[in-house]
């Protein structure tokens, strides 16, 4: 059985085909895109039988059909930028008390402890995020930009998947 790899994108289907093609052409993996926030929860929750190995998040998504994602999105003008629902979709995740968009209040059990599965790849710079990073836990970032590397998503999983056998490994990626 292939490792499962979420990647919750936005919808940019430049960077989806660019970026999405060297992991299929590996063929090592179950790879699985959620389009939009709420596309991306209903994948984590789904996979509480089969967790994946590794989920890469971009900051800035769509909400998607989640009433919850909808109205955070409708309150911060419907901008992508400032809504930031990547972000609050981990804050969710990991740091429920401190979530503004709140969905159910039993989050999967397989995502307990398990930043070190979690990267980000987004147009954010890891300045700008690394109070939220530092708070989250999440070590792995990428700042995707014009000259980023059509090999960078399949980079970053292969930098993932060995912090899941050994997550001490993380200083070491």
């Amino acid at each position: 059985m292939k490792p499962k790899i979420l990647w919750i994108e936005d919808e940019a289907t430049g960077d989806m085909s660019s970026f999405a093609g060297p992991v299929y052409a590996s063929m090592k993996y179950e790879f699985v895109i959620a389009g939009n926030a709420s596309e991306g929860i209903r994948r984590i929750i789904e996979a509480e039988s089969s967790p994946f190995l590794a989920v890469i998040v971009d900051i800035r998504l769509q909400p998607g059909d989640t009433e919850e994602w909808i109205d955070y999105f409708g309150q911060r003008g419907k901008d992508p930028k400032a809504a930031r629902l990547g972000r609050e979709l981990l804050y969710w995740l990991f740091k429920h008390e401190q979530a503004n968009v709140k969905l159910m209040d039993k989050r999967p059990q397989w995502i307990v402890n398990q930043q070190h599965r979690f990267g980000i790849l987004s147009v954010e710079t890891k300045e700008e995020l690394k109070k939220d990073l530092d708070e989250l836990g999440i070590t792995e970032h990428v700042t995707k930009k014009e000259d980023t590397p059509h090999t960078v998503l399949l980079d970053m999983i292969k930098k993932l998947v060995p912090k899941i056998s050994n997550p001490a490994r993380e200083s070491e990626a």
